[in-house]
């Protein structure tokens, strides 16, 4: 949903102390047209400082190697930030500010004085890096909610079979019948709409490094094989 109403509005953050100079130039490419929305940042640090309230935009700056590892620093640390895709000005860019941008996100550069069509192209690249990072996000979520949506039973025959385990293996590992294990693959086919173990390994592999995933507690608790009831 986000990808759709950025496209409505698109978003365009100019930050730094030529703020009210470039805003002139962007507004007089762009002027006339709804679909995009410009907000200042004249103060470099209150834009670093306002992450938490920014939304998927595209961040126009003539920005230091040290300040970009600030907004890379800020980014990290946020649990909200948005995708940002920067474009940079200046005649020359060193490497250092290279490096720090592309921690950032993705970039691009653009010298000033700028044309129309530079300008244009720039953006509608930046927005359409953006969708497609809003797009794997989604399906981030939606896949990180299917294993969620896992008790504690289901999550360790879940592991068993993408580990290549029969059911029969699984059966002795976890301490309850074969039978039993087969319910369970049978709930997680409906959870994770699939019967392929090798799609439930693309989808494990498909989660971002260090995502957790809640635990649900299993309705009822399976006595080790071979008990009494």
């Amino acid at each position: 949903m986000e990808s759709s109403n950025r496209r409505r509005s698109q978003r365009i953050y100019v930050v730094g102390e030529e703020t009210g100079l470039i805003f002139t130039e962007i507004s007089d490419i762009i002027s006339g047209d709804e679909a995009y929305t410009i907000v200042e940042y004249p103060e470099f640090d209150v834009f670093v400082s306002d992450i938490d309230n920014l939304t998927a935009a595209c961040v126009v700056m003539e920005a230091s190697a040290s300040q970009l590892a600030d907004l890379a620093a800020a980014r990290l640390s946020s649990g909200a930030s948005p995708p940002l895709s920067l474009i940079l000005l200046g005649e020359t860019i060193d490497v250092a500010t290279v490096i720090e941008a592309m921690k950032v996100n993705s970039i691009q550069f653009l010298e000033r004085p700028f044309d129309a069509m530079h300008l244009l192209a720039a953006l509608a690249e930046g927005f359409h890096t953006i969708d497609r990072q809003l797009q794997a996000t989604t399906s981030d979520r939606e896949n990180v909610d299917q294993l969620a949506s896992l008790t504690p039973r289901e999550r360790n025959v879940f592991e068993g079979l993408i580990d290549g385990l029969s059911n029969k293996e699984i059966a002795k590992r976890l301490s309850i019948s074969h039978r039993t294990v087969e319910v369970y693959r049978a709930n997680l086919a409906v959870k994770l709409h699939s019967k392929k173990p090798t799609d439930w390994v693309r989808l494990k592999l498909s989660l971002p490094p260090g995502t957790s995933v809640r635990i649900v507690e299993d309705p009822v608790l399976e006595p080790p094989a071979g008990s009494k009831r």
